[in-house]
C-alpha cells in the first residue's frame, strides 16, 4: 500500500485525489507539510523580492525571511519530523508519497542531499539513497 502523506491546503489535497484516485493509496493529511510561512513576503512575485533585498540566487530566499513568518532553521525543523514519519512508515513496509509546496520540498532535499535545489511547480522528484548519499531525481 502507498501511504500519500499531504499538506493541508487545498490545492496539495486536490492533487493528490487527482494522481492518487482509483490507485491502493492511502492518503492522510500531515499538517507539517504545510508550505512555510513568508510573512509580510507572502504574495510578492519573487522577482520583486530578489530585487529589493539585492540577491541573486533564489536560493538567498532562505536568509532574508521576515521575522513575522517562519524562518528556514524551523522549516528544517519541520522536514526531519517528516523524515522521521517517512521512515517509520517505510519500515512497516509502506510506499511512501509526499505532496507539498516549494519551500517544504526544497528544505526536504537540503536535508536529504545536503543541497538547496530550486523545486518546479507540478513536478515530481524522487530521493534515493545512493551508497548512504541520496540523490534526487526528476520522474
Amino acid at each position: 500500500i502507498t501511504k500519500v502523506l499531504v499538506s493541508p491546503l487545498k490545492r496539495a489535497i486536490e492533487t493528490a485525489q487527482l494522481i492518487f484516485e482509483g490507485q491502493n493509496a492511502d492518503i492522510e493529511i500531515e499538517d507539517m507539510l504545510i508550505e512555510c510561512d513568508f510573512g509580510s513576503l507572502e504574495g510578492k512575485p519573487i522577482i520583486d523580492v530578489m530585487r529589493e533585498n539585492r540577491i541573486s540566487r533564489k536560493e538567498q530566499l532562505k536568509e532574508i525571511l521576515p521575522d513575522d513568518g517562519e524562518q528556514w532553521s524551523s522549516l528544517l525543523d519541520r522536514g526531519e519530523r517528516i523524515l522521521g514519519k517517512v521512515n517509520q512508515l517505510q519500515g512497516n513496509n509502506h510506499s511512501v508519497a509526499l505532496i507539498s509546496h516549494d519551500a517544504v520540498i526544497q528544505g526536504l532535499s537540503e536535508l536529504l542531499t545536503g543541497r538547496w535545489f530550486d523545486a518546479a511547480h507540478g513536478e515530481i522528484y524522487k530521493f534515493n539513497p545512493t551508497g548512504g548519499i541520496w540523490a534526487k531525481t526528476n520522474c
